[in-house]
């Protein structure tokens, strides 16, 4: 399992993309919307008439789509040119191509609306399609106006995709018999080209006047690779007929769709599971505390290459929408990466932050200056050019200052216009690439930078700071406590929590209204939540909320993650203990390492497990003598953020003395000790307690550390810098009796870990002590995991296996598959597996028996052929000879398990019935009459998908169709 770590660094980009939503339109009369367009165009429009009557009107759109600065295109394309382009990183960007595109298409004839409108009920009627759902599509994507193509491969009115690994465009070639060519740049055809892809899409469902029957198709017809995007656009289009729309094309003519009932479907993609390789980032933290996280796995460059962060860019779109652009940055498929860090709503100023602001999002693409990429941020607004009511959407400029605020002011950029090319500062598209940016007029640039630079300010707020996070044993009570943030305008605080290790979902626990200013601690029972946990929560996160005058709350980054296990009433008690305090190498502001090594160690043996700050270990709020193991890491310590204290190196002795058992991890926690100045107090306290002497300082380079041959922990590799940089680690030899358990990758025979196991001090009941003179997190998770199990082992805590990997998944063929691997079996017997509904009552659905012993670990599989439909839980148990039951996890998966699996058509029919199914999923087709009696039985092959039933001989009446499988699905279909 790859863990998303956090790691920040700060640059600027403003971009705008704007999707059309009726709800960010400010509701104007016929007369407002006119002078809307006459303000922002003068040319003539011409009208044409041909011969079946369709109207075309055609204007010239020069000076509209030029509407910048001359002067500083001017500047840029010189610049430009005066620097030589050899033996430079190319970064491809999404903007300039899409633009220059604009005039060549909007300067053609264009249909009326009275034209366009005919156009769409006609291919409405031709395809049998809902004419409003095309209507809503066209509204949204062009505002009724033939443009293309957008940056992500969109065209013509309809928002029709063409790109690497979407072809709708060749698909619709084949349902309209109409050219690519005519698609892409002929309004009728591109409308025919939609009404028929919507019919396609919805093959196999009935033709339904309920319009909530066509989203999914809908979802399809938006072309976009994120389900969660598809799901959002075509969200976008059902608004439109629900609330209606008024709005007014560059040709002065009104645009109006009439609101109509609706229900919207309410459609929930399945959280995935990541194990593709991911940014360097805490998974669900961004550097915009009220921005959505939808970071991409892929197009962007990791790092900075070099470069501060200097610049804050201001793009927009012009053709596509915010869903659009959101999906493209995603696609790991496509060749030519492009992305940026932020994209802003149009209706409703929702942020999406896509890259993470210490990685170099692909926004600038002008070949041979890979410093515009690497030393800005960039930032996507929705809008349109052929829609000019969105380019002045009150939210999305409100969102769009606000970010623009906390990005400079967190990394010092003046929130002003650059003066020339290389001063730190704001930049639009035309200062960077020699584009112009249609409609971005002087009055747009001057209302958005006047609000950036003395607009709506964004007070400031302190991420705040975790005491604890405890569980009360046997139960699932949470405990809470939390240093008091001290901003004058403090509301309260917001707990969250994630109920998956991968932190892909968090839900409130509580917020401000119980969490007020004066709260610092709170006790709660999971059916106090706020959002009901589905199963047990472990994971937690705060942040802090202040208000903001007549303006929304501004809520804080959040807290460090900490977590606890819950109803385990049996096993070691363990606290984690997190003195991680300096950010030099690490840069982000939080980090979530208490929660992994929660679950190294949860992974490895049943443990009773809390986490807390090292303060409290000071306070005396936490007790180590509450605790047989404790865990403490310290990051990349230095001379002032030391680990150890007097009061809690007190703490630490007396814990050992009395039979205690600590891993320490950190850098610098032995050269600290080591100061000539402490040498009454710090040095024989690493000599006696942590059992180590300072040799001297390490590298970087000194990585990988490996299990010294003969120790306990031979074999072991520890990859160090993989989530932040391990800078001085300590080199360290064995005191006394300790012995080198780590070894660096030095020609010097340097060790980076000791362990002894023994009594100390004036104790008279042995301890344990395994000590790192580096930080263990810079490891990958996969290499904690095994480096715990083996601590575990040296502590006495062990299991009768040794759990790598339980994973759950859902295949095709509508079966759970249930797959684990272990490391080792000491008497073990069988594994039990267990399935629940509801995560409370589980029953025992098979077991599989063990090698019994081995030292080198198996791979186990175990299929569940009858899931639940919906949420599924699965347990697995392991039991030991001697009949000890130990539970190693519950992982959950969504079964859907629904008619949707099958497409059966035409029905009503006369002679034929088609079925589509998935391939494996059913093994047998049954034709039943009304009386239960079989008419034909059709076995199928495993790898067929489709299949046709001859009813020529058969009366007309109702009939059954039975699909026989894992799950048997009956049909009902009419013989007219």
């Amino acid at each position: 399992m790859k863990r998303k770590l956090p790691f920040i660094l700060k640059t600027i980009v403003l971009v705008f993309v704007v999707s059309c939503s009726t709800i960010a339109q400010v509701k104007r009369t016929n007369e407002d919307l006119i002078k809307l367009v006459d303000k922002n165009l003068s040319s003539p429009i011409e009208k044409s008439v041909n011969e079946n009557g369709d109207v075309f009107l055609q204007r010239n759109m020069n000076d509209f789509l030029s509407n910048t600065d001359r002067n500083r295109q001017a500047e840029i394309k010189k610049q430009n040119q005066s620097i030589k382009l050899q033996g430079v990183v190319i970064e491809y960007d999404h903007g300039g191509e899409d633009h220059a595109h604009l005039a060549d298409v909007l300067n053609r004839p264009h249909p009326s609306v009275a034209t366009t409108e005919k156009y769409i009920n006609d291919a409405a009627t031709e395809f049998k399609v809902p004419a409003i759902i095309l209507k809503a599509a066209a509204q949204v994507q062009s505002n009724w106006a033939q443009t293309g193509p957008s940056f992500y491969g969109s065209y013509g009115m309809m928002g029709l995709i063409e790109s690497d690994n979407i072809k709708q465009i060749t698909l619709a070639e084949s349902l309209t018999n109409a050219s690519a060519h005519d698609i892409k740049n002929q309004a009728k055809a591109n409308i025919r080209a939609a009404a028929a892809l919507l019919a396609y899409y919805q093959k196999g469902k009935p033709a339904s006047a309920n319009l909530a029957d066509w989203f999914e198709a809908t979802r399809d017809l938006t072309g976009l690779s994120n389900e969660e995007m598809k799901t959002s656009l075509a969200t976008s289009f059902y608004n439109v007929i629900k609330n209606g729309s008024k709005t007014v094309s560059l040709w002065r003519e009104i645009i109006q769709i009439d609101a109509e009932p609706i229900t919207i479907p309410e459609y929930k993609i399945a959280p995935k599971r990541k194990t593709e390789s991911v940014q360097n980032v805490a998974s669900s933290t961004t550097d915009y505390p009220t921005a959505l996280n939808r970071m991409t796995t892929c197009n962007f460059g990791a790092g900075r290459n070099g470069y501060g962060i200097d610049y804050y860019f201001v793009h927009y779109m012009a053709t596509g929408t915010y869903a659009g652009a959101i999906s493209w940055f995603s696609d790991c498929t496509r060749t030519s990466p492009s992305s940026a860090h932020y994209a802003i709503r149009n209706s409703d100023g929702e942020i999406s932050q896509v890259v993470r602001e210490g990685d170099r999002a692909y926004s600038q693409g002008v070949t041979g200056f890979p410093q515009w990429n690497g030393a800005g941020i960039s930032t996507e607004h929705e809008v349109l050019a052929t829609n000019l009511a969105m380019w002045d959407s009150e939210p999305m400029l409100v969102a769009a200052a606000n970010l623009a605020i906390d990005v400079c002011n967190r990394n010092n950029i003046p929130r002003l216009r650059r003066g020339i090319n290389g001063d730190r500062g704001i930049y639009g598209h035309s200062d960077v690439r020699a584009t112009d940016c249609p409609n971005l007029t002087a009055t747009r640039w001057t209302n958005l930078l006047n609000r950036i630079a003395g607009g709506i300010v964004i007070p400031s707020v302190s991420l705040p700071t975790l005491h604890y996070i405890t569980g009360t044993a046997g139960s699932n009570v949470v405990n809470a406590a939390w240093k008091a943030n001290t901003e004058p305008n403090l509301k309260g605080y917001r707990l969250y929590y994630a109920l998956d290790d991968e932190f892909t979902g968090w839900a409130l626990a509580a917020d401000e209204s119980t969490l007020t200013a004066t709260t610092t601690s709170v006790s709660l029972n999971p059916n106090q939540f706020l959002v009901a946990p589905t199963t047990n929560a472990v994971h937690f996160k705060l942040t802090a909320v202040v208000t903001n005058d007549i303006h929304p709350d501004v809520e804080s980054a959040p807290s460090d993650v900490y977590s606890r296990t819950v109803n385990v009433t049996t096993g070691p008690r363990v606290l984690i203990v997190d003195g991680f305090d300096r950010v030099t190498d690490y840069k982000s502001r939080s980090h979530n390492f208490a929660a992994i090594y929660f679950e190294t160690l949860r992974d490895n043996a049943t443990l009773r497990i809390n986490s807390a700050a090292d303060e409290m270990i000071d306070a005396g709020t936490i007790l180590l003598s509450d605790y047989d193991m404790v865990l403490w890491f310290s990051g990349d310590e230095s001379g002032t953020d030391k680990i150890f204290n007097g009061t809690n190196k007190a703490k630490v002795k007396a814990f050992l003395d009395n039979g205690g058992k600590l891993l320490i991890t950190g850098s610098e926690i032995a050269y600290n000790l080591n100061r000539p100045a402490a040498t009454e107090y710090d040095i024989p306290f690493l000599n006696n307690y942590l059992k180590a002497t300072y040799v001297s300082d390490g590298a970087t380079s000194d990585t990988p550390v490996s299990g010294v041959i003969g120790s306990p922990f031979e074999g072991l590799t520890l990859n160090l810098g993989v989530n932040y940089l391990a800078t001085y680690p300590d080199n360290i030899s064995p005191f006394g009796t300790a012995t080198a358990i780590l070894k660096y990758n030095n020609p010097l025979i340097r060790f980076g870990g000791i362990a002894y196991k023994g009594t100390f001090g004036s104790g008279t009941t042995p301890g344990g002590i395994i000590y790192l003179g580096f930080p263990l997190e810079t490891a990958s998770q996969e290499q904690i995991t095994t480096f715990m199990a083996k601590a575990l082992t040296y502590f006495d805590v062990t299991l009768p296996i040794t759990l790598l990997n339980y994973n759950v998944t859902l295949q095709n063929t509508g079966v759970v598959d249930l797959q684990w691997q272990t490391a080792s079996e000491t008497d073990n017997k069988e594994f039990i597996i267990s399935q629940s509904v509801d995560g409370q009552q589980f029953n025992v659905i098979g077991k599989v028996l063990s090698f019994g012993n081995t030292t080198t670990g198996n791979n186990y599989v175990f299929y569940d052929k009858r899931p639940a439909n919906g949420i599924n839980y699965y347990r697995l148990e392991q039991q030991d000879f001697n009949g000890k039951i130990t539970d190693l996890g519950v992982r959950v998966v969504n079964v859907s398990l629904t008619d949707n699996e099958v497409k059966i058509y035409p029905n009503p029919t006369q002679d034929i019935i088609n079925v589509e199914f998935v391939a494996g999923l059913y093994h047998q087709i049954q034709l039943i009459d009304s009386n239960g009696k079989i008419l034909k039985q059709i076995l199928l092959d495993s790898s067929l998908t489709q299949t046709t039933i001859s009813l020529n001989n058969i009366a007309s009446g109702i009939y059954l169709l039975r699909l026989n499988g894992n799950i048997p699905l009956v049909k009902r279909i009419v013989k007219n």
